[in-house]
Order: C-alpha cells, then structure tokens, then sequence
C-alpha cells in the first residue's frame, strides 16, 4: 500500500529530475498529471515545487549546478506556481491588501512570491513588487496604497542592512503598515524581528499566513476553514477507532505528539500539509480522505501509474 505521502516524495523526484535538466515540457506534464489525479494544488505547491526549488538552490550554492542552469529551473518553476495558483480556490476576500517584494539589491524573489500567493489564496488582496525594489520607490507606493501589511523577503546576508532600511522608512510612515519579515537570511534568526525592528517573522509559507492574519486581527480561520477542520477532526477519530487504536497509539504511529491528535480530533488544530500527510500515513489512507470522507485506501503500481491515481479516491465507489 503506498499513501499520499510517498506518491508526493515520487512527484518531487520526477519534478527535479525534470527542472535539473532543464526538460520544461516534463515538468509540466508532472503537474498535469497529479491535477488530473485531483491532488490539491496547494499540497504540490508546498510539496513538490517548493522543496525542488529549495534543492535547486542548495546545488547551486554547491557548485554542482551554474548560474544559468539555476535560473533555467527557477523559470519552469515560476511557470509552474501559475498553472497551480490558478488551479488552486481563492478565499473569500478578507477585506485586507498587502505588499510583498524583496529588498533592495535582492533578486532572489521566489519565497517572496510563493508568500504572495498564498496570501491571495487567503483572501488579501495583493501586490507582488517583485526583487530589488529601492527604499524609497517601496515607501512611496506603501505610502500611496496604504497596505494593512507589508511583508519583506531577504535571501542573502549582504541584503540585511537594506531590509534595516526599507524597515526603518516604513516605521517613519504616519500611517504605517504592518511589517513581516522572511527569508533564507533570516532562517536560523529567531530574533530577527525584534532587532531590525519588524513586526513579526516568518519561517515558512504557512506561518507566514498564520502571522499575517494575526496581524491584522484576523486570527480565528474563517467558516470555510472551521468547517474544514471540524471534517477533518471528524474523519481523523473515525478512521482510528475503525482500528481500535488509542490518540498515544496513533501519535505514535504519525510520529506526532499525542496532544497534537486529541487537538486535532477535537477540530482544534489548524494542521500543516507535513501533519496530514504524516496521519495519513499512519492510518493508509489519502490525504484526501482526511479532508472530504470516501474510500480510505489507496493501491498503486507504477510510478506513472500512480501519479494517475494518486487522487482517485473521492470518485471510486
């Protein structure tokens, strides 16, 4: 029995090999296939695209892959972000606008475009600036636009002293917005935020928009997501008492804490793509499932084969 999980950990490996050697049309097809198979667009956005490019620039930064080769693969992944942002469904607008670039000199801008769609997934209404806007072109526009958030992405250390900047005009502003903060720069900074004087840090996408609706006030998810939540709770006690299994035993098997599980049946976590594909898991069944109910199994052969079917269980009877 293969589960949701390692069907991702294939799609990943299929996807890398493709951007690697620069092979657009497979990647492509790679996507094509897995949304056919009806694997939601945002688990192959955080599972497949984001980890590949990760990948693709620690190769980079290794040497084993040039310049040109890196941009090649960022440029079929850039593509790709648009075949699954418009395959992905929106949020009701929040009534919340947002700014999100990267700082000035900073060309790496695809953590900061990754945020800016899942932002306007959520509902915000965004402008995406791009890399290596000047302090005073962001303030400016921020001043214009009036943004309840600005979030600022910085890849490489020689960038901080010009987030410093770019945080320092935004401050300044009479109105000033909120200010999250992110990047690779920042990755192992826990106190990043404090000291250059941001509102908030980010690590990753997902606690990008957890903080960002914190932000502004807007912490408790909505009634989509509370309906959502309250199935998967629902879905998750059931398929484990359908195995006579305790909260510990399934912790356990998931490789999660026990309270996590009893948070999670009680509709009161708002849980990661890592968290559901590691219950899934556990339990054999797909992700899906958790989601929406339906068969709780899947069985698959090949690898092709297994992109073509890795979504079929909420249609088989």
């Amino acid at each position: 029995m293969t589960t949701l999980a390692s069907g991702l950990n294939s799609l990943l490996s299929a996807y890398l090999q493709a951007v690697v050697i620069g092979d657009d049309a497979e990647a492509s097809s790679v996507i094509a296939q897995a949304l056919a198979a009806r694997i939601p667009p945002d688990a192959l956005y955080l599972s497949v695209l984001v980890p590949a490019q990760y990948e693709i620039g620690v190769r980079w930064l290794q040497g084993t892959l040039t310049v040109a080769e890196e941009h090649r693969a960022t440029l079929i992944t850039e593509r790709q972000m648009n075949v699954l942002r418009a395959a992905s469904r929106r949020r009701a607008p929040i009534g919340h606008r947002a700014v999100v670039t990267a700082v000035d000199g900073e060309r790496h801008v695809l953590g900061a475009r990754i945020l800016s769609d899942f932002l306007y997934l959520d509902g915000w209404e965004v402008h995406f600036l791009g890399g290596s806007l000047p302090v005073d072109e962001l303030r400016d526009f921020v001043a214009r636009n009036r943004p309840s958030l600005v979030a600022l992405s910085v890849t490489l250390i020689k960038h901080l002293e010009p987030l410093r900047e770019a945080i320092a005009a935004l401050r300044a502003l009479p109105d000033r917005p909120r200010i999250l903060v992110g990047g690779a720069a920042l990755a192992k900074d826990h106190e990043a935020a404090d000291r250059l004087g941001a509102d908030a840090l980010a690590q990753d996408v997902q606690a990008g928009i957890s903080v960002a609706r914190e932000m502004v006030g807007l912490s408790n998810p909505g009634a989509l997501t509370s309906r959502v939540l309250a199935d998967i709770a629902a879905h998750v006690q059931a398929e484990r008492k359908a195995r006579d299994w305790s909260q510990r035993e399934l912790a356990e098997a998931a490789g999660i804490d026990r309270a996590h599980v009893s948070a999670l049946e009680n509709g009161r976590a708002n849980p990661t793509i890592d968290t559901l594909v590691r219950v899934a898991h556990a339990l054999g069944i797909t992700i899906g499932h958790l989601i929406s109910g339906g068969p709780s199994s899947q069985h698959w052969s090949s690898p092709r084969r297994r992109i073509q079917q890795m979504g079929q269980g909420s249609t088989e009877g």
